[in-house]
């Protein structure tokens, strides 16, 4: 926590001012309000959060936050980061899926990302493997279009969402292929769940991060 919090939580005014500073910038196209439980969601559907760990973690231990769109960077950061009841700002690039895709499969990768993964113990999925999740998929209702995303394109986009310059030379072991989904309905997600979540190749099915 950054010395402008004094260790105190964000006041009801502190918390309008913020906003409002936001709003009043001209590099800020929206400003959304991010509330404790919407965050724990967030954090939790993380793909490389062990599940202990995803157990463990409370409502009461994540932040409230506003989530900013920015039509450029620039200086951003200097702007906000010592506003009165800000204690961190985390600049992040979009994923080339969100708005495109609702669902993610994450497949395992070389190595295995968590300790209690169902991937621990092997390697990555096999052709076998994701021709069989892809025909199971197929036989889904609700599914408009299937994507498989190469290793690749899945660590340049990791690189993306973290602002930073991806290397083409180096692929993470630990960044894995996926299937990204369209659905046609909301309620497709927990079908696609139970239909591929526990097939050999499956590290985890989520939704699509926006």
């Amino acid at each position: 926590m950054q010395d402008n919090c004094d260790g105190h939580a964000i006041t009801a005014a502190q918390r309008l001012m913020v906003e409002r500073t936001l709003k009043g910038l001209p590099e800020v196209s929206a400003v959304r309000f991010q509330p404790r439980a919407e965050a724990l969601k967030d954090f939790t559907q993380a793909w490389d959060l062990s599940a202990t760990l995803r157990a463990a973690v409370r409502e009461s231990d994540m932040p409230e936050s506003f989530v900013v769109d920015l039509t450029a960077t620039g200086d951003f950061q200097r702007k906000v980061e010592t506003l009165p009841g800000v204690s961190d700002v985390y600049m992040r690039g979009t994923s080339f899926w969100a708005g495109k895709a609702d669902v993610v499969i994450r497949l395992c990768p070389q190595t295995a990302p968590e300790k209690d993964s169902p991937c621990v113990g092997r390697g990555e999925a096999g052709a076998a493997e994701k021709a069989a999740i892809y025909q199971t998929l197929r036989t889904l209702d609700g599914i408009g279009a299937i994507y498989l995303e190469d290793h690749r394109h899945a660590t340049k986009d990791a690189y993306w969402m973290m602002l930073a310059r991806p290397d083409s030379t180096k692929l993470s072991p630990r960044v894995p292929e996926s299937y990204h989904l369209v659905l046609d309905g909301p309620q497709a997600v927990d079908r696609v769940r139970r239909a591929v979540g526990r097939l050999p190749g499956v590290n985890s099915v989520e939704e699509e991060f926006s």
